[in-house]
């Protein structure tokens, strides 16, 4: 019986979780159970997880990449040393409050995107969504003071998203991650190449030996 056979019939049995695991250890990725449903065959398989390694490893450059970039920005509006700027480092250490909305722009300025970092305090959002609640339950009973609230409500969220000087992000690993997931930044070096050739070898040698150790436990 052929290894292709072999690997079909493991699959649509779900016996081959072991060599499954194996994979996803060896080529250091999760294979998803959605895909495997549609693994017919070894070349099908050899394909997602060719898959699963261009995206895997995409998602890691784009993350590395935007905190090159970040760290660049950075370095250019407030210089300091390479080592002074790690994914650990605290957001409010590197950003003072006391010139931290300039600082903000400048290095949203430097990069080309807007990071939207800074939010109102808490008690301030808190006192605004009662105003705009208690109005607009005004305006069903007295409808000229319920129109005032809710115009001075739009007003104090204006004025308090303008001023606001608080952090939503508390590391620059937080910060690039948001950088990445708002602005859907991308690799510059593309997709990167996988051995397709490699990928099959393995796959073979890995499901050649799990059934070489099932046949000696049988």
């Amino acid at each position: 019986m052929s290894l292709n056979i072999d690997l079909l019939t493991a699959i649509q049995a779900e016996k081959a979780g072991d060599a499954l695991l194996n994979i996803e250890r060896s080529f250091n990725i999760k294979l998803k159970s959605d895909d495997l449903k549609k693994v017919v065959s070894l070349d099908d398989l050899c394909d997602t997880i060719c898959n699963e390694m261009k995206h895997s490893h995409a998602e890691g450059c784009t993350t590395q990449q935007a905190f090159y970039r970040f760290r660049n920005a950075f370095m250019a509006v407030s210089p300091c040393r390479k080592s002074e700027i790690t994914p650990a480092c605290r957001v409010k250490a590197i950003f003072p409050c006391e010139n931290r909305a300039k600082m903000i722009e400048q290095l949203e300025a430097e990069l080309g995107l807007k990071m939207n970092i800074l939010q109102p305090k808490p008690w301030v959002t808190a006192v605004l969504a009662i105003l705009f609640a208690g109005s607009l339950i005004a305006c069903f009973f007295y409808g000229a003071v319920g129109a005032v609230g809710l115009i001075l409500a739009a007003a104090g969220y204006k004025l308090s998203a303008r001023f606001c000087n608080e952090l939503n992000v508390k590391t620059v690993g937080d910060l690039v991650a948001k950088i990445v997931r708002d602005n859907h930044l991308k690799g510059r070096k593309g997709t990167p190449s996988v051995n397709r050739k490699h990928v099959e070898q393995k796959v073979r040698e890995l499901f050649i030996n799990q059934r070489q150790i099932e046949s000696a436990l049988a």
